[in-house]
């Protein structure tokens, strides 16, 4: 099966993704995972995301997300908040870290009640990778506008405080991961 994961429009807009059986000659309609809407008290700020798949363990995708709280007027490009969670292809589920079950899709307020990794405040972060070791646990690294690397592992009942894993002036903030064991792991960054 191919699954395709992609914004449904511009900043205001679902995460979908859309299913092929068939090698992708057709494709299933689109199915909502992330939600975007404007935020109940202030119009103005819709809730926006930034989302990367990466296949999981067994029959898993794994999404590491950020939000955007996007301003209609005077657009910002505030990025906070890291996000982890994972669909099981069988059946369509998606649950979080802890194996909790998510209704899609998931709102803003869902997903800082069952699905936050590390809330940032009003400190921006952006994207790393995603990847998971032998027992499906997973392990990530973002970005951090420090300009530091920070990773961090689901450690089986909560999240490991993020760690700076490179310092100022190392060069890009662009890489990946390997994931030997639960407990050897190399991060690869660009220099």
């Amino acid at each position: 099966d191919l699954y395709l994961f992609y914004r449904h429009g511009s900043h205001r807009s679902d995460w979908v993704y859309q299913q092929s059986t068939d090698g992708g000659r057709t494709f299933a309609p689109p199915v909502s995972v992330i939600k975007h809407k404007p935020q109940h008290n202030d119009p103005n700020t819709h809730d926006a995301w930034y989302a990367w798949f990466c296949e999981g363990k067994g029959d898993t995708i794994t999404v590491q997300y950020i939000y955007h709280p996007c301003l209609i007027e005077n657009h910002n490009k505030q990025r906070v908040n890291v996000y982890y969670m994972k669909m099981n292809c069988r059946d369509g589920t998606w649950a979080n870290a802890a194996g909790t079950a998510l209704t899609l899709p998931v709102t803003k307020e869902a997903a800082d009640r069952l699905t936050l990794v590390h809330n940032s405040g009003t400190t921006r972060v952006n994207h790393g990778v995603c990847r998971v070791d032998e027992t499906g646990a997973p392990h990530m690294f973002f970005r951090h506008s420090d300009g530091l690397v920070r990773y961090t592992r689901w450690l089986g009942t909560a999240w490991q405080e993020p760690t700076a894993v490179s310092g100022p002036g190392t060069g890009s903030q662009d890489g990946d991961m390997l994931v030997e064991s639960p407990k050897v792991v190399w991060v690869i960054l660009k220099g």
